[in-house]
């Protein structure tokens, strides 16, 4: 396992302890061991550059998690766990609820369901607290594991290496709903894609989010009026 070269947005007592012992301890990490922190409910990350939110929840402390970053550093927030990995339909096409929920339980997954869009996979990890979890990337590019028990370690190369509790059982459950879900994203896209030549320009990705949103608006005007009527 290759150790990375440094972490950035701590204290200098816990980068030196990452430094010595290799990787970041997902479960003895806590608020204050980050030093770069943000107050506004209202922030988010850009996710696509997050590779870990870790639950910090039950720490006696007015922040909630910890993100790893694509800059091998570490932000701490004041949002939970549940309630940003409930926002990522703001940056992704798909709600992690109506869309990557429902379609979990529509082929069977109903426990440690993840959320996927595209190339962005995250599974959920770690004991609950609070009604939260820790959340990892998966599916990486270079993305390699070691298992060590009832342990693994995760390495995203150029930017850290994890430790979790879970051991080599315990992630291919996840891997696996993650594979089940993207195989049956991608099997619909391929039914939706048309060969048939049309003279339209190709749609941004800001353009899609307002697309699905506004649909999703509609879908819930609809259930209103059922509900009333």
């Amino acid at each position: 396992m290759t150790k990375f070269p440094d972490v950035f947005g701590t204290t200098d007592e816990y980068r030196n302890i990452v430094l010595k012992q290799g990787f970041i301890d997902i479960t003895q990490i806590q608020p204050e061991d980050v030093i770069d922190a943000i107050h506004d409910r209202r922030w988010l990350p850009k996710f696509i550059d997050v590779f870990a939110i870790i639950n910090v929840t039950g720490s006696q402390s007015k922040f909630n998690s910890i993100l790893l970053m694509a800059n091998q550093r570490l932000i701490k927030c004041r949002l939970t766990p549940k309630t940003l990995v409930s926002k990522l339909g703001q940056q992704f096409l798909l709600d992690p609820k109506n869309d990557v929920g429902d379609m979990a339980k529509s082929i069977g997954i109903k426990k440690l369901i993840p959320y996927i869009c595209g190339n962005f996979v995250l599974a959920p990890i770690g004991k609950k607290s609070a009604s939260n979890n820790s959340w990892v990337r998966l599916y990486t590019d270079g993305e390699v594991w070691h298992y060590l028990g009832a342990k693994s370690l995760v390495n995203y190369p150029s930017v850290s290496v994890l430790k979790v509790p879970h051991s080599k059982r315990a992630m291919r459950i996840r891997r696996n709903n993650c594979r089940q879900l993207l195989r049956c994203y991608h099997e619909i896209a391929e039914c939706l894609r048309t060969t048939i030549e049309l003279p339209f320009e190709k749609m941004s990705g800001e353009e899609l989010r307002a697309t699905v949103a506004r649909k999703m608006a509609i879908n819930r005007e609809a259930v209103s009026r059922e509900l009333i009527a």
